[in-house]
């Protein structure tokens, strides 16, 4: 199967005067198209410090970091920026909408950066306002939607750029049960869908159990690796 992500021994290290954390040991990890895949472990085990490496938002003090083939870690700030730009689709925890924009202008926010024509990202934003529940939203801002409907129209923004991979971390963590609930079963219908790539750093159960991956990070390396039905 496709590749998206192949990280091999991958260590960080964090100082802090004469305090030294080693954040991951020699990580090595490799990530298939299509995959809905969880990095789960407890408080310091160094799921955010991966995620962040995976995203190019950070650099490995050792090891590589490739993502279709293209190693990350051997590129410029600037060439970096528009490798994600391109190929990273986001999804954070606290929404990260831009608030003077509508549903429709924060969904279409990076492609309009990655220079696709306006009739064909408003035909995508139209499209991908159906799947996730939302249509008829697009002249609302985003104070007036309910947390659930934030992170839906995130979760449109990170898939309708067409990345290879979509990054989540905590998406869940400011959501009741049943929101987060229904927006983990909208992501893997849109998975299905699509076929495209998700991964989430997370310690949330319901997480763990939708996923269809679940890699478990302690100390700052993986303790088990499973992959479900």
């Amino acid at each position: 199967m496709e590749q998206v992500i192949r990280i091999e021994k991958v260590s960080k290290i964090y100082r802090t005067g004469e305090v030294t954390v080693e954040a991951l040991k020699e990580v090595s990890l490799t990530v298939a198209k299509g995959e809905f895949s969880a990095i789960a472990g407890p408080s310091g085990s160094g799921k955010s410090t991966l995620l962040n490496i995976v995203s190019g938002l950070d650099k490995p003090d050792g090891g590589t970091v490739e993502l279709g083939g293209r190693a990350m870690t051997a590129m410029s700030a600037s060439d970096l920026s528009d490798f994600r730009r391109d190929h990273i689709g986001f999804i954070f925890q606290s929404y990260n909408l831009i608030p003077v924009l509508t549903v429709e202008e924060n969904i279409e926010y990076v492609m309009l950066l990655q220079g696709v024509p306006k009739k064909e990202r408003r035909e995508r934003v139209a499209k991908i306002l159906t799947e996730v529940g939302l249509d008829g939203m697009q002249t609302r801002l985003p104070i007036h939607l309910s947390g659930g409907q934030q992170q839906r129209v995130a979760v449109a923004r990170a898939i309708v750029s067409r990345p290879d991979i979509i990054l989540a971390d905590e998406p869940t963590a400011n959501l009741d049960s049943k929101t987060a609930d229904a927006l983990l079963d909208m992501m893997q219908e849109l998975n299905a869908k699509h076929g495209v790539t998700f991964l989430f750093s997370t310690h949330d159960q319901m997480i763990m159990d939708h996923a269809r991956r679940l890699i478990t990070l302690r100390d700052g390396r993986i303790f088990s690796d499973e992959v479900r039905g």
